[in-house]
Formats: structure tokens, sequence, C-alpha cells
């Protein structure tokens, strides 16, 4: 099985479009582990574009190694920006890297983890989950984000660095309904909510952008 140590990738932040009353979120990051359904762990960073039910929108960066909750950083965040994010794993040391190449400004966060999952590389969009003390989460709802494109997606794999399709492992596209396959190495988005979120082809250099959807209509019998 490839262990996975390092995850690599770049996008643009983008903009959310927020609705009176109706609170929203949208989540972007790269990350290691977690892709199998028994995954105690998973080390991830990334960004967020939410909308609160005032109707306003919010941007901030992140990091989180789970079952803990995520930790908030001080990176600024707008619409337009180009994030840089990166997850490296060395030994029991987690670390994580968020750039805003736009802005010129860097966060660098090291966290020990006596176990860490290295089963799989993620390059992920999707509807974020809240999670009460007692461990049980629910997914919330899907931020009209737009699209986004995920650049320069590549990891590092048991001694081998590549881009997403590189022949060395499998790729596999994961749809915001959260029907997947089995691969060491995955694209795409996750979640629950009733929007949805697409992931598009592939391209040789590593690329593929994620765009929202809306819930799709339902008629009365």
């Amino acid at each position: 099985m490839t262990s996975f140590t390092n995850v690599v990738g770049t996008w643009v932040q983008p903009a959310v479009s927020c609705t009176a009353g109706t609170p929203s979120y949208s989540a972007f990051w790269v990350g290691l582990g977690g892709f199998d359904e028994t995954a105690s762990s998973l080390e991830q960073t990334g960004t967020e574009s939410n909308c609160t039910s005032a109707n306003t929108a919010e941007y901030d960066a992140w990091y989180e190694i789970l079952p803990a909750a995520p930790v908030r950083v001080k990176l600024a965040v707008r619409p337009g920006d180009t994030i840089s994010a990166a997850v490296t794993v060395t030994g029991k040391t987690v670390n994580f890297r968020l750039r805003n190449l736009t802005r010129k400004t860097v966060v660098n966060k090291k966290v020990k983890k006596a176990a860490p999952d290295l089963s799989s590389a993620e390059w992920i969009a999707e509807a974020p989950a809240s999670c009460s003390g007692s461990g049980r989460c629910s997914v919330l709802p899907l931020a009209n984000f737009g699209s986004i494109d995920f650049l320069q997606a590549a990891a590092t794999g048991t001694r081998h660095s590549g881009l997403i399709p590189d022949p060395a492992w499998t790729n596999t596209a994961i749809s915001l309904d959260g029907s997947r396959s089995g691969a060491p190495g995955f694209f795409g988005n996750r979640g629950g909510a009733e929007s949805s979120a697409v992931p598009s082809g592939l391209a040789a250099n590593g690329s593929f952008s994620v765009a929202w959807q809306p819930a799709a209509a339902t008629t009365s019998p």
C-alpha cells in the first residue's frame, strides 16, 4: 500500500452568494488520510467561504487533525486570493503550511500526532460538518461558491512525487452525494447537503474544477 507523506494544492478563493436568513458553508482543502470509512484520523488544512444568517459572507483559514476540532489560523483570506496549501508528515509530526500568494503571507503549524493516517491524499471542495462534544457530526448546508479550480495538485507517496494523474497511484473523483470507490488517492468533493458540487474531468497537469449545483427541483404527485 502507498504511504503518502505530502500533499499540495493551489486554488483561487471563491466568493459566495448568500441568502438572508440561510446560513451556509463551504470548505476547500488538501489533506492526508481519512479516505477509508474506518479511518480514525485525517490531517487537513484549507479555507472556507461561508454565509451567516444575516446575509454576510465570511472567509477564513484553518487546519485540523480529526477527531479534534478545526483550529482557525491568522491568515487573511478574501475572494480572488490565490491560496497554496500543503500537509507534510515526518514521523509523528504533521506540518501544515498555508500561503496567501496574493497577499504574500504565510502560516506554518507543527502538530504532534501519535499515528497519522497516510493511506490517501485528498484535494477537496465540500460542505463541512459540525460536531458536538460527544462526537456526533452532521453536514452543514452547502454555500453557493460558484466554482473552484484546484491547480498544481500533487502528492508524495512511498518516496515518489507526482501530480494526481501519475500512474504510480490511482485517482478517484468523488461527488457530494458520497458515492466513491477505494483508492489510495482521490480528488473532488464529499458531503450530504441538498445542493451539490460536481468535479470536472482531471487534466494531465493535475488540475480540475468543482462546480456548485442547486438542489434538484421536486414536484408533488
